[in-house]
């Protein structure tokens, strides 16, 4: 159990982060700090971050949902 609240935890840190990556670069394409990039593997990039963090939710709803009914059956 503990496992899996780790690992979804991991996801939710990482999927943050690449969305953060991902946003910066999208706004700062085409001013003079950085040149215009490929906007499309960018966006792609945020949806895949939307996605991962969906994703690793569901575990943690899973997990949570696992650990309600397990209490149950020993209560």
């Amino acid at each position: 159990m503990n496992d899996a609240l780790r690992t979804a935890t991991s996801g939710l840190l990482a999927a943050s982060r690449r969305f953060d990556m991902a946003a910066g670069r999208l706004a700062r394409a085409g001013t003079s700090l950085e040149p215009a990039g490929n906007d499309l593997a960018t966006a792609a990039d945020l949806v895949g971050a939307r996605m991962q963090v969906r994703l690793n939710a569901a575990t943690l709803r899973a997990a949570d949902d696992v650990a309600r009914r397990l209490l149950d059956v020993r209560a």
